[in-house]
């Protein structure tokens, strides 16, 4: 997801969206307070694997679904809720299509 935005606003304005979400993401599930992101030039986040060692998967997921719902409320408030759905969504679909990550949902609900 994180190449497809950077490619989309920038690795500056991702960054920056990224930093609030990961803030959002851990008032909304504490256990993801390891999670941090790495600035630019190469943003990146890191802590997933201690936050399942810690914490297990259905935390870490939890997290997840924050930090994606955060970034979406962020970028809601820029280009608006439709478009920041399909962005987050479209940068998603690489992952999806891999197996990588699967879902149930549509696209449209990512």
């Amino acid at each position: 997801m994180g190449v497809a935005l950077v490619q989309w606003c920038g690795p500056f304005a991702y960054y920056a969206v990224l930093a609030r979400a990961v803030r959002l993401a851990q008032v909304a599930v504490p256990a993801v307070e390891q999670l941090r992101v790495l600035a630019p030039p190469a943003v990146t986040l890191e802590g997933f694997e201690d936050i399942e060692a810690t914490h297990g998967d259905a935390l870490l997921l939890a997290g997840v679904h924050a930090l994606l719902a955060a970034v979406i409320t962020i970028l809601d408030r820029v280009i608006g809720e439709e478009l920041a759905i399909r962005v987050v969504s479209d940068a998603l679909r690489p992952l999806l299509a891999d197996g990588f990550v699967t879902s149930t949902r549509t696209d449209t609900e990512l």
